[in-house]
């Protein structure tokens, strides 16, 4: 089972401190016909469908432990969907597990389409914010 991250938790200090444990490699990929927007008033992005543009995330393997402390953590505003990612580095091995198109699971934004407002990049969250444990404790706590 794999991951696909595109906002706060594409920086590992974050995704560790939420899962609790180091995380294996991960890998960029691409999802295509969805956009990111910066949700407004919050320091997360929201994700949605839209035909003909497409954001880079990572991909990660995870267990159903993974899934299940994920699930959490999104929230009521997110659903999880199944999608089909591409490896911007796809490993050099024949096998299928290793092709450069693969199935993972990414956080859809379901919330109040009207809080979408402008463009979200992991970069300028990191430079805002940071990303250590205060930022997760930010996070955990608008589900509370």
């Amino acid at each position: 089972m794999r991951a696909f991250v595109y906002g706060t938790l594409t920086h590992k200090p974050v995704l560790e401190s939420v899962l609790g444990h180091v995380v294996g490699p991960q890998r960029r990929a691409v999802l295509c016909d969805h956009a990111r927007f910066a949700v407004d008033g919050e320091i997360y992005p929201g994700l949605i469908s839209k035909a003909g543009t497409s954001i880079e995330g990572l991909v990660f393997d995870v267990s159903a432990e993974d899934i299940q402390i994920l699930d959490e953590f999104e929230g009521e505003e997110y659903v999880r969907t199944a999608v089909s990612v591409s490896l911007v580095e796809p490993n050099n091995t024949d096998t299928p597990e290793n092709s450069s198109d693969i199935e993972a699971n990414v956080y859809i934004y379901i919330g109040d389409l009207e809080k979408l407002k402008g463009s979200w990049s992991p970069s300028d969250f990191a430079a805002t914010t940071g990303h250590g444990a205060d930022v997760v404790k930010q996070l955990w706590d608008r589900l509370y």
